[in-house]
């Protein structure tokens, strides 16, 4: 599971969201990687929450499915729900907007192209048509008699635990992307240990969650 992590400065607004909705679909603008062999597609690629694609061999549908030229395997993407809205705070922290799950790529880097809303603190005054193209909007909320801006400091993809946990950087390098189980390196041996273990209580996974391959 990866979530899209944004860290923005508001001023004047809240709730800060892509317009995306049935009868206007956003479509979430990625540069994408395989993970099998780590080509990086030359182009950015587009995914909607509401287009679906067939994948090969019977296998369901996706919202976005790609092979890879280099070693010629499939992969796909599907976004889990509606994008949870961007709320001002100060100082401006990461929240996540966007979950999606990602089998056999990874997207690198989002581009935020589209129409984006808000919402005027005070006044709830609508912005609508925001471009964030390049990573800043302005504009003046005439009922607060304020400006009101956004300006994007980050756009992140964080891996996620299924308890929407974000993983360690350690974690992250060795997380297994094909079966989601994190690679831990034991004395001789390499040892997995499943992603929905339970850290949420500080407790260590139960004794069966563990395989040891041989070394």
């Amino acid at each position: 599971m990866y979530a899209l992590s944004l860290t923005a400065e508001l001023a004047g607004v809240t709730n800060l969201r892509p317009n995306d909705t049935p009868e206007n679909p956003f479509h979430y603008t990625f540069k994408v990687q395989c993970t099998s062999c780590r080509e990086v597609h030359p182009n950015p690629v587009t995914v909607s929450r509401f287009d679906t694609n067939e994948m090969s061999g019977s296998r369901g549908e996706a919202n976005f499915v790609w092979k890879c030229k280099n070693c010629k395997r499939e992969s796909s993407a599907s976004i889990k729900a509606a994008p949870t809205p961007y709320e001002q705070a100060e100082p401006a922290r990461a929240q996540n907007v966007l979950e999606f799950d990602c089998r056999g790529l990874e997207f690198t880097e989002f581009i935020p192209e589209g129409e984006w809303l808000a919402d005027g603190i005070e006044s709830n005054s609508k912005f609508e048509a925001i471009d964030l193209t390049e990573g800043e909007w302005f504009d003046y909320d005439e009922k607060a008699g304020e400006e009101a801006s956004a300006y994007l400091l980050s756009r992140r993809n964080e891996l996620m635990f299924e308890h929407e946990m974000p993983l360690s950087d350690q974690q992250r390098q060795r997380v297994c992307t094909c079966c989601g189980h994190i690679m831990l390196l034991g004395q001789g041996s390499l040892l997995q240990v499943k992603a929905e273990k339970r850290a949420d209580r500080g407790q260590a996974a139960a004794p069966g969650s563990y395989l040891e391959t041989p070394s």
